[in-house]
């Protein structure tokens, strides 16, 4: 038996382990778990009212906190699951941030963090319509409409899905691949990208198939007329020889098939000339298509006819096999995580109308849900939505994530602030229409007659970001550029005109200035172009728990399958590990080196720093690892047992014994860290104040506020008048320089503090 057979029979038992929802109900010690304090929001612990046993609640809160932060791409996506089930045994995630395609990751741990609780009735199918609908309300219902179950422990059944079942049985491969479903008009695009990045062999024939079905209609018929004409050319020919009384026979014999290999090669160069034509053509849909190959919903297409599939297995494209499409996929996983209603029906026969809701599809899950902790409404939940939504520490689990603006060229938060606009109509493109019904049926009544560019539809306004579902957010944050569409939103900003110059750099005379941009909208594209959630997204200088990440990338010149430094967790306070060095001899190896380089930076940093390092855990991929989407069963079990280690280290680094000190944990030893490397950066800081204090004091107190910055005052200023915080702000800064002239940082913070950082 192969030695690597009994490895995977073992990870698939860990996984199933991991499937049971009482592994994630430890930390709460075996009190009912759905009011527990654990499970209120971070503001709780803010002020103790002084007795022990409100002290030993904030000390238990601390203990069992943390937060998680995820980024890359589909590889690293289906690393992040594991991690967070091996975490959630003794943590309960607070925070969660994610980039990219880890955007789907971090959701679905923040929605496995609200479901952990939820608790499943399988005998609620055959009770009343009236007991029906209170349990399609509270969640409490068959889970045989459920794509998978509440909690963790469902994200661990997501996980098995992905490799391929439970292991028992051969199932399809490429399931990740499988939901990645393209529109009609942009398989012939899709089919080359899957026969370039594909694991097949073939990859010479495929890149072929893809080429030949990519022509348009007018393409194929010009193909087909240069095949007809040069094998007419050739045959006419070959005749022509063979009745000539002056050639040879023998001279035929060597002719002629030098002619049919003339004849094969021009067809062929034809054929992949017009695929070259027909991909362009493709590709000039744009526009129309988002952006983007894959829509991510379903869209009205019979599929391909007998030609097309032939043509889609020769170029390696993964056949649907009855999946739904990523995002609908993806939607249905986060409301089931989450333990909202099922969507299948249930809502609709116990007669339970939510206003604006189709009863039959269900309600999607909401960053309001999340951050009151659960997703049925009381009284009150207005004003606290509101709370949450100035201040981060009221809610229960507060998911972030990174996207990219690429009209503004910048990475932006989400959910996003006010101000922004969006059309149903452009949004059905790449969100499932229950998730945009719920937006519309949140968003506020429109201010203006703001129109879309595309299709002259009303532009509504994006509610607050308590009503936004999950799903949009995701899909804002984590459409793959060029594969999954982008997503559109708007804005009407009536912005200064900019001051321009001319050609030459000069300034343009007055009254010659360019005629501003349309004032009405500006439509903002977003996906996933490489913003990244590092690991100090939700940083403090002195944290209260510990902020976990995961490196995910190549690095190690051995077959993935084989032996080699797949996970490394650094202990806090050690030096760090060497990196293994990836091997670089040829152009495609540059090539994917310089790709794998290209984000993540700010968690290589970290991984190399003191203080930031013992949080981090690194898992490594190796040689022939499938590139984006293409990632088999045994691939995504190889990712997602390395993550479940880098978590399971990681826990038992930051609960276990601090070296060989009774009574203290992994969690002081970073806690110390971080403390004795900011007094160190606070004596630093009061050492360049002190340098700089005859300069920054003289401007505190003469420095006259400009018309354009008055209104920053509340009320605002009269402009060229002196700042009137000067002595406020003189006396700051006598303050922090008096830290190290005799004051309390007046020591050596480099004594016992941890090395300061090398790279």
């Amino acid at each position: 038996m192969d030695p690597r057979d009994d490895l995977a029979a073992q990870a698939w038992a860990t996984l199933r382990e991991y499937q049971e929802p009482a592994r994630y109900l430890a930390p709460f010690a075996g009190a009912p778990a759905a009011d527990h304090p654990l499970r209120a929001a971070p503001a709780a612990t803010r002020r103790p009212r002084g007795s022990d046993q409100d002290a030993d609640t904030v000390r238990g809160y601390l203990q069992h906190s943390c937060d998680l932060v995820l980024r890359g791409g589909a590889g690293a996506a289906v690393t992040y699951p594991l991690m967070a089930c091996a975490l959630a045994e003794h943590y309960l995630v607070r925070r969660v941030g994610g980039s990219g395609a880890a955007a789907a990751a971090a959701a679905a741990v923040a929605a496995a963090e609200l479901g952990r609780t939820r608790s499943i009735d399988p005998g609620t199918a055959g009770g009343t319509r009236a007991e029906a609908a209170g349990q399609a309300v509270s969640g409490q219902a068959d889970d045989t409409e459920r794509v998978v179950l509440p909690g963790y422990a469902g994200l661990a059944r997501a996980v098995a899905w992905l490799a391929g079942g439970d292991g028992t049985e051969r199932l399809p491969d490429l399931r990740l691949a499988r939901l990645l479903q393209p529109s009609p008009r942009m398989r012939a695009p899709f089919r080359l990208v899957c026969a370039l990045l594909g694991t097949g062999t073939e990859r010479a024939r495929a890149v072929l198939a893809a080429l030949v079905g990519a022509p348009t209609t007018r393409g194929r018929i010009a193909v087909v007329l240069v095949w007809v004409g040069v094998v007419l050319g050739w045959a006419g020919l070959t005749v022509a020889l063979l009745r000539s009384p002056t050639v040879e026979p023998w001279i035929v014999a060597v002719i002629t098939p030098a002619l049919l290999v003339t004849v094969v090669l021009a067809g062929a160069a034809a054929t992949v000339l017009a695929g070259v034509l027909g991909l362009r053509d493709a590709l000039a849909l744009g526009p129309q298509e988002q952006y983007g190959m894959v829509p991510g919903v379903p869209v009205p297409d019979g599929g391909p006819g007998r030609l097309g599939r032939l043509l889609d297995r020769l170029a390696g494209v993964p056949t649907a096999d009855g999946s739904p499409p990523v995002a609908t996929w993806l939607a249905d996983v986060l409301d089931d995580l989450a333990g909202l209603p099922p969507r299948h029906g249930l809502l609709r026969d116990a007669g339970v109308q939510l206003p604006g809701i189709d009863p039959s599809a269900g309600r999607a899950l909401t960053f309001g849900d999340l951050w009151l902790g659960r997703h049925d409404r009381r009284d009150g939940d207005d004003e606290r939505l509101r709370r949450a939504a100035r201040d981060p520490e009221h809610r229960v689990v507060d998911l972030r994530l990174v996207a990219t603006d690429v009209t503004w060229g910048r990475p932006v938060r989400l959910p996003l602030g006010a101000g922004w606009l969006f059309c149903p109509s452009c949004l059905r493109g790449g969100v499932p229409a229950r998730a945009i019904d719920q937006l519309v049926a949140a968003a506020p009544p429109p201010q203006g007659t703001h129109r879309c560019p595309a299709d002259r539809d009303r532009l509504l306004p994006v509610p607050d970001a308590a009503h936004v579902p999950v799903v949009v957010a995701v899909r804002l944050a984590g459409a793959p550029a060029g594969l999954l569409r982008a997503v559109p939103l708007y804005r009407a900003d009536a912005a200064a005109g900019p001051q321009v110059r001319d050609a030459l750099g000069g300034w343009w005379a007055a009254g010659e200035e360019p005629a501003p941009a349309d004032p009405d909208v500006t439509t903002h594209w977003f996906c996933d172009a490489g913003a990244d959630a590092d690991v100090d997204l939700f940083d403090s200088v002195l944290p209260r728990w510990p902020t976990f990440g995961l490196v995910v990338g190549n690095g190690v010149d051995a077959p993935d399958d084989g032996d080699g430094p797949w996970v490394d967790v650094t202990p806090s306070g050690a030096a760090a590990h060497q990196v293994p060095a990836l091997a670089i001899g040829r152009t495609l190896d540059m090539a994917a080196a310089v790709l794998g380089a290209r984000t993540g930076t700010g968690d290589r940093m970290a991984a190399a720093g003191q203080g930031a390092r013992g949080r981090l855990g690194v898992v490594r991929r190796g040689r022939g690892a499938a590139v984006g989407p293409f990632l088999d069963g045994p691939e995504v079990l190889r990712l997602a047992m390395r993550g479940h280690h880098a978590g399971r280290e990681l826990r038992t680094m930051f609960i276990g014994a601090d070296g060989d000190v009774p009574g203290q944990t992994g969690t002081d030893r970073h806690r110390w860290l971080r403390m004795r490397t900011a007094l160190r950066e606070q004596r630093d800081h009061s050492v360049v104040v002190a340098a700089r204090l005859p300069l920054y004091g003289d401007l505190a107190a003469t420095y006259r506020v400009p018309g354009d910055v008055a209104e920053w005052f509340t009320p605002p200023v009269e402009a060229g008048r002196v700042d009137p915080a000067w002595a406020d702000a003189a006396a700051a800064l006598t303050h922090l320089r008096a830290l190290t002239t005799d004051g309390v940082l007046d020591w050596d913070t480099d004594f016992g503090a941890p090395p300061r950082d090398e790279l």
